[in-house]
């Protein structure tokens, strides 16, 4: 998989659970009433959220193992993306797929638009969620650094090069110890007389 696509696939993880916890948290901004928010939940079409939640942080946190050990296992796979790259890349995602989501939901429950439309909930959301993908940049870039250290001490321990693909490698000190005991690679020592 070309980097690219790799780098959009990672974010893709991570700006899920950003969407749907922004959704929450707008709801529950724009109408912090209890028994309301449920109600203009239910009337909306967002009665899919909290199972979708759970989805959204399970898949994140996949998201993240897989950052994190493809990173420690491919050490040069490239450059980690800069904080403003991987805010813009999660924005992009989630302010898009917030609106569209709002404008789908609202359509497939036959709720109209006209208070999406004058009310404060959509730059409450599209704000939430650029704030959002500044948290999950973040997030994703110390996931990256971490695994950056963690391949590093890694290959450094066990005498490995730091290429693309891996190749076993025994310490130095195993080799060592061989020698130690065989008299030098390769040769064996004469089998020992048995006294009777």
């Amino acid at each position: 998989m070309p980097d690219g696509n790799r780098r959009w696939t990672g974010a893709l993880g991570v700006a899920t659970a950003g969407i749907l916890t922004g959704h929450w948290l707008t709801y529950l901004l724009d109408v912090p009433e209890g028994q309301l928010r449920a109600s203009e939940l239910a009337r909306t079409g967002h009665g899919y959220l909290p199972v979708a939640g759970q989805l959204a942080t399970i898949c994140m946190a996949l998201t993240l193992a897989s950052i994190f050990l493809g990173r420690v296992i491919r050490p040069s796979a490239g450059r980690a993306p800069t904080i403003v790259a991987l805010t813009a890349r999660l924005a992009a995602l989630q302010a898009g797929a917030f609106v569209a989501m709002e404008l789908v939901e609202r359509a497939v429950a036959g709720a109209g638009f006209a208070d999406l439309l004058h009310g404060g909930l959509l730059p409450l959301g599209v704000a939430l969620q650029l704030t959002l993908a500044v948290a999950g940049a973040v997030l994703l870039r110390m996931v990256l650094r971490a695994a950056n250290l963690v391949a590093a001490s890694v290959h450094a321990r066990a005498g490995l090069p730091r290429p693309a693909s891996l190749t076993l490698v025994l310490p130095a000190s195993r080799r060592h110890s061989r020698t130690a005991v065989t008299g030098g690679p390769g040769v064996r020592a004469p089998p020992s007389p048995v006294y009777g």
